[in-house]
């Protein structure tokens, strides 16, 4: 689970959907 990955502004949503895979 990364949660550094969620507050992720400049960087693209897709990593945010990565996190949401993970766990």
């Amino acid at each position: 689970m990364r949660l550094d990955a969620i507050p992720i502004g400049s960087n693209p949503p897709h990593e945010v959907n990565v996190v949401v895979e993970v766990p």
